[in-house]
């Protein structure tokens, strides 16, 4: 059947790898458990006026805008996308490497594949070992993403819902176009000449569907199939609070936390220079202030007032535990099963209390920390 409108289930996301701009063709791999994709620019003018006249002297665009590209995945123990995304290190886990340590100046490109028919599965076209034939993708749209740069990563924790993480990106192309051969080129800008010449291409034939992206066997988790991620259900999340007071509630005991999520946003200086409408790079700015949020149902007061607390500033740890984690024994050697975010050194930055009629009282923290370049 022809496709009259374009639905979710005939388009599937790929990442490529990093650099973006090169000259080989590239393999890329599929983003497991997408929730959502949007994209969209918004176009720099330069507005003049000019002695004499109401008018506008000049109303023209004076560079190539930046394309903004958001993605949001389940969330999964194995931490696939993070791999893939350089923000951790799968192998280095269990010697207590950092969560986005790998974090770098590095850009990728993004596809969405769309299949023609609406009946369609893109994922369908592909067997177990991402392999296809052209005739399967002879047709299918291709929107590629050009130098994206991650702008934002936050993950949420909460009661009754699956996990997900929202990520954000800024890119300096997008283009589109149809199959009509086994291999596509590369959206990415050489962003030293500020061109396209000599890119490569990504081959459409085959992707990667294993679970570190490599597809190789070499790495962990390669037995976990990208198309049916794992995910984790808010009873196997542990949350760790210290023995503390901020504001008047406790944080000790049977504390009933709601919702737990954090917030890394990564400010990004444009490089900007004379002889390209493409920026030469962006350079993420260090240390990256990042953000958490939790609420927590009341239970009673303790006895203090608030401003002990500002007078004798402290600064607060939490752990988070994720139970259950897929083969995480085969990487630490141990028969552990969980993997555990460390927030150290974190500052209060502002406390809520609520309460609705025919409801319970919720306290709402908000802390900072930094993500300091090691």
């Amino acid at each position: 059947m022809a496709k009259n409108v374009l639905k979710s289930n005939n388009s599937i996301v790929l990442a490529g790898p990093n650099p973006a701009f090169k000259t080989s063709t590239e393999t890329a791999t599929l983003m497991a458990g997408v929730q959502n994709v949007s994209f969209g620019f918004t176009h720099q003018r330069e507005k003049l006026n000019q002695v004499g006249s109401y008018a506008l002297a000049v109303d023209h665009i004076n560079r190539m805008p930046d394309v903004d590209l958001s993605i949001d995945y389940i969330y999964t123990p194995e931490l696939l996308n993070e791999d893939i995304l350089n923000l951790v290190n799968i192998t280095s886990l269990a010697s207590g490497s950092l969560f986005m340590d790998g974090l770098d100046n590095s850009d990728r490109n993004f596809y969405i594949i769309n299949a023609p028919d609406q009946e369609d599965d893109c994922l369908d076209k592909y067997d177990d070992s991402g392999e296809t034939t052209y005739l399967k993708v002879a047709g299918d749209e291709v929107v590629k993403f050009g130098n994206a740069f991650l702008t934002n990563y936050s993950l949420s924790f909460a009661v009754g819902q699956i996990p997900v993480v929202s990520t954000s990106y800024k890119c300096s192309n997008i283009e589109t176009s149809i199959v009509d051969n086994s291999y596509t080129k590369i959206p990415a800008i050489n962003l030293n000449s500020g061109t396209t010449n000599g890119a490569g291409s990504l081959g459409l034939l085959n992707i990667n569907l294993s679970g570190d992206g490599q597809g190789d066997g070499s790495g962990f988790f390669d037995f976990v199939d990208r198309r049916t991620p794992s995910f984790i259900p808010p009873s196997d999340i542990g949350l760790e609070l210290e023995n503390l007071q901020i504001g008047g509630a406790p944080l000790s005991g049977d504390v009933s936390v709601q919702s737990f999520a954090f917030d890394v946003p990564i400010n990004r200086v444009d490089l900007f220079g004379l002889g390209s409408n493409y920026p030469y790079g962006r350079k993420a700015q260090y240390p990256i202030r990042s953000s958490v949020e939790m609420q927590i149902l009341v239970s009673g007061f303790a006895t203090g007032q608030l401003y002990d607390s500002i007078n004798q500033e402290s600064y607060y740890d939490f752990n988070l535990s994720v139970e259950n984690m897929t083969g995480y024994e085969e990487i630490s050697g141990t028969t552990e099963r969980h993997l555990t975010y460390y927030f150290e050194n974190m500052r209060l930055e502002s406390c809520n209390y609520s309460m609705a009629v025919n409801d319970t009282m919720q306290y709402s923290l908000g802390f900072s920390y930094q993500v300091c370049r090691s």
